[in-house]
């Protein structure tokens, strides 16, 4: 995306969620994001959780939008 690190994206996942986080670099592949585990990903997740009572937290599909 091209995006500097401070600025602003909006992530959207496979479950409908939406969430707006700010950049910084870091050490991940090329084509991946990491975001910390924070109520801002709670709006993310889905609602299955698998009996685990956790709802699935890594490994997701994400729309990522640079903010204007």
């Amino acid at each position: 995306l091209g995006v500097a690190p401070g600025a602003e994206v909006r992530v959207r996942s496979e479950f409908g969620g939406e969430g707006t986080f700010r950049c910084q670099e870091g050490k991940v592949p090329r084509g991946m994001i990491f975001v910390p585990y924070r109520p801002p990903t709670c709006k993310l997740m889905g609602s299955t959780t698998d009996g685990t009572g956790m709802p699935t937290s890594k490994n997701w599909e994400v729309e990522v939008e640079a903010i204007q």
